[in-house]
C-alpha cells in the first residue's frame, strides 16, 4: 500500500520538478529579455510603443511564472527588474524628446484665451514650462488627454470638443508634473 502512494508521490514530485525547471528556464529568458530591453531603451528611447510592448511581454511572462508557482525570491527579482526597466524607459523618453527634456519644472498655466465659447472654439493655453515640443507631455481636458494643434514652451493650442453647456477643467502634464487646473466655459 505504501509503495503505491509513494510512487504517486514520486511522480508528482517529478512533474513538479519539471515545472520548476521550465519556470527557471523562462526566468532566465525573461532576465535576458530585460537586458535586451535596457539596451533598447538606450538605443531607441523615442520608440516608446516598441518598448511598451516589450514591457507588457515581460509583465505577461512574470504573471505566467507566478501562476506556475515559482520561487517568490526569483519573482521579486524579476518584478524589480521590470520596475527598473519602466523607470529607465520613462527617463529615456523624456531625455530624448525632441527639444530636450522640459526645463521649467512644473508647468504653469497663466491664462487661457478665450475663456468661454461654443464647442469647436480654438483655445490658446498660455504659461510656462510646457517644453519646446509636446513629446510625451499632454494637455488634459477633464483629466483626459486631448489633441493639440500647436505646442511650445509657453503656448498650447487646441479645439474644444465638448457640446456644452459645461465648465471644463484644463491642465498641462509634463512628465510627472501637472499644472493647476484652469476652467473654460463651453456655451450651448
Amino acid at each position: 500500500m505504501c509503495c503505491c502512494s509513494c510512487e504517486q508521490f514520486k511522480q508528482v514530485n517529478r512533474k513538479l520538478d519539471q515545472v520548476l525547471a521550465l519556470a527557471d528556464r523562462l526566468l532566465v529568458g525573461v532576465t535576458k529579455m530585460a537586458t535586451v530591453l535596457d539596451q533598447l531603451i538606450l538605443d531607441v528611447a523615442d520608440e516608446s510603443t516598441v518598448i511598451d510592448s516589450a514591457i507588457t511581454l515581460l509583465e505577461g511572462l512574470a504573471a505566467q511564472l507566478r501562476a506556475a508557482g515559482t520561487d517568490p525570491v526569483k519573482l521579486a527579482a524579476l518584478d524589480a527588474a521590470i520596475t527598473a526597466s519602466k523607470t529607465k524607459l520613462a527617463a529615456a523618453i523624456v531625455a530624448n524628446t525632441p527639444g530636450g527634456p522640459p526645463t521649467g519644472g512644473t508647468p504653469s498655466i497663466s491664462s487661457i484665451s478665450p475663456t468661454a465659447g461654443p464647442n469647436g472654439t480654438t483655445v490658446t493655453v498660455n504659461g510656462s514650462g510646457f517644453g519646446a515640443t509636446q513629446g510625451t507631455s499632454t494637455l488634459n481636458v477633464e483629466n483626459s488627454p486631448v489633441a493639440t494643434t500647436s505646442w511650445s514652451d509657453t503656448a498650447i493650442v487646441f479645439v474644444v470638443a465638448n457640446p456644452g453647456p459645461a465648465t471644463i477643467g484644463i491642465k498641462v502634464t509634463v512628465g510627472a508634473n501637472s499644472s493647476a487646473v484652469m476652467n473654460f466655459s463651453v456655451s450651448a
